[in-house]
């Protein structure tokens, strides 16, 4: 007789707290999140604050399927959904909640596309809107590999702006890409995979100069070239605005469905 793996009618015999590490591990993990800054008009029915016509960081959406299963699973993704601060608007068109996650300041960095760069300035303080619980620490912000190339002026501003710590550098499928719109608008979650084990440029004033840290290599040498390059550029830009430390850091980003 053929096994069906499609359930498991014994769950609710195990014991209460075997149950609850179960519902504990189906949660969504907590990696790094990009949330896709886009400006010009746009309209999102849905958004709580009626979006429309300016700037904004696009909603992150959450899967959390667990909130329906049952009475025992809803109350172990509720206690977490308010221990994590998320924002469960209702949707009246279609009568449900929605789960948004917010920027997390320590964590999450703010992604600009190339073509966007030069509407930053005049964005910022309406930029996060519904999306963050108060003003974000802007220290990780990250880019598509192209930027590197643009004009050293592009990239030496968008660093003062923020004074950042951290300039990640996406290579490979980038958010938005493949629709001609931000996918973040949808409600995709996009993540940034392992950055703390990857290799890095790193800026020390001290020094006076760029090295590499060593970790995992991701990109190519020429996109590695291209990143020296700029560090030399962005070195005098680094010291006159007395930044102790920055790091450059190539990595790749997944959505996650």
């Amino acid at each position: 007789m053929p096994l069906n793996l499609s359930s498991f009618i014994l769950f609710s015999h195990l014991p209460p707290e075997l149950r609850h590490v179960i519902w504990q591990q189906a949660l969504p993990g907590n990696a790094p999140t990009l949330y896709s800054y886009t400006s010009g008009n746009r309209s999102n029915p849905e958004s709580p604050n009626g979006s429309e016509g300016h700037n904004d960081l696009a909603e992150v959406h959450l899967e959390l399927p667990l909130f329906f299963v049952n009475r025992e699973a809803n109350r172990i993704a509720t206690a977490w959904l308010r221990e994590q601060g998320m924002l469960m608007p209702f949707r009246e068109n279609r009568q449900t909640h929605a789960f948004l996650r917010p920027y997390d300041v320590d964590r999450d960095a703010l992604y600009v596309p190339a073509s966007e760069i030069g509407q930053l300035s005049s964005s910022l303080p309406g930029m996060f809107g519904h999306v963050c619980c108060s003003e974000p620490n802007l220290a990780r912000v990250a880019v598509p590999a192209e930027v590197l190339s643009q004009d050293s002026d592009t990239l030496a501003e968008l660093v003062s702006m923020f004074s950042m710590e951290t300039l990640y550098v996406i290579v490979g499928i980038q958010p938005g890409s493949g629709n001609g719109d931000s996918i973040q608008r949808l409600g995709e979650r996009w993540e940034l995979m392992n950055p703390q084990s990857n290799m890095a440029l790193e800026w020390s004033r001290s020094r006076g100069c760029f090295r590499w840290r060593d970790g995992n290599s991701v990109g190519s040498e020429e996109l590695h070239r291209e990143m020296e390059r700029a560090g030399k550029e962005l070195a005098r830009t680094l010291d006159w605005i007395r930044m102790d430390c920055f790091e450059m850091l190539p990595v790749s980003a997944v959505r996650i469905a």
